[in-house]
């Protein structure tokens, strides 16, 4: 009996304690954690802005193996979700609500129990600011709000969060700067001649509509057909300016040589020489973080341009399954 009493004098005396901690405990908790990544920001945007890239550098991967996480929304960027059910690690999920391409993504954050009950929400961020030596990576939680139980926990083991936020840092810096450099292909292309129908102040809006290149190439594809002329090669979108997502676009055909256009339409030549060229495989919606890529291999290979960029659609998409789209980037450089 006086064991009993003695025990229960103990709990009591904890939860008091702990009751306490709750008391004098943060209602909201923050935490901030930066590096530099030698690596662009597209790089580390493309493993940070997709979760199910997660896995290969997260702080908390492993650490339960009976773990079950969920992918649902969109594949990346502005509505994708994660969402995971763990005995050791706690219930939870995450879903970005705002991402500016290679710059920055804004996510909720949320914990619960095993019966739904909450145990905290708020925002993570990451930033990515181009620096000397690479990009400065900020990943930071603001404004986590804890329920008054949770309170006591964070006085107690606060500092954790922050351990795990380092790591996942210094985890993310291993597995980006450890995977291979992007190098495009150098090769050597002949002159062609091509047909165009050339459209200014197009906006990413134009493009996802199928506003812009499905009309211009059909132009051009009924005028060749009425002049019995045969297309000599795969079509090409010649980028003549792109400025803030607005841009100056050449829709092309090539054609075997130079013919008299009717009023609408060009006939220009793409010089040969020497070409930086890359192959982007998937559909056409996931093309900007390729050309990210080669324009970030530019600017720290800086190359005199001798002629505008411009795609190559290597493969009919009505042909091939989606993930097969082949696109080709090139860019015309001095020899």
């Amino acid at each position: 009996m006086k064991f009993l009493k003695a025990l229960l004098l103990i709990v009591g005396l904890l939860f008091g304690v702990y009751a306490i901690l709750c008391a004098l405990g943060p209602s909201s908790f923050d935490t901030s954690q930066t590096t530099v990544i030698d690596a662009s920001p597209s790089s580390i945007y493309a493993e940070i802005s997709d979760f199910k890239q997660w896995p290969n550098w997260s702080p908390w991967e492993g650490i339960d193996e009976t773990m079950v996480t969920t992918y649902d929304g969109a594949d990346a960027g502005v509505g994708a979700q994660m969402n995971w059910t763990s005995a050791k690690a706690g219930n939870g999920g995450m879903e970005i609500i705002e991402a500016v391409e290679n710059t920055s993504i804004k996510n909720t954050l949320s914990f619960a129990d095993a019966e739904g009950n909450s145990m905290g929400a708020g925002h993570t961020n990451w930033t990515l600011k181009e620096v000397e030596g690479g990009t400065e990576v900020t990943w930071d939680m603001v404004g986590f709000d804890l329920p008054f139980l949770i309170r006591g926990m964070i006085m107690i083991g606060g500092q954790s969060v922050e351990e795990d936020y380092k790591k996942g840092l210094a985890q993310l810096k291993t597995y980006v700067e450890s995977k291979p450099k992007f190098a495009p292909m150098s090769e050597e292309m002949s002159d062609v001649w091509v047909i165009s129908v050339q459209r200014d102040n197009v906006t990413e809006e134009d493009l996802a509509n199928g506003a812009v290149h499905g009309p211009a190439y059909g132009m051009i594809a009924t005028f060749m057909a009425e002049s019995e002329m045969a297309q000599a090669g795969m079509p090409i979108c010649i980028s003549r300016r792109y400025e803030d997502g607005v841009m100056d676009l050449s829709m092309s055909i090539p054609v075997a040589d130079s013919v008299e256009v009717p009023e609408g339409m060009i006939m220009e030549k793409i010089p040969g020489g020497k070409c930086l060229s890359t192959i982007h495989k998937g559909p056409y919606e996931g093309i900007a973080s390729t050309w990210e890529m080669m324009e970030a291999y530019m600017k720290e290979n800086p190359q005199e341009m001798r002629y505008f960029p411009y795609e190559v659609y290597v493969n009919d998409p009505s042909t091939v399954a989606p993930e097969d789209i082949e696109t080709k980037i090139v860019y015309p450089v001095e020899g």
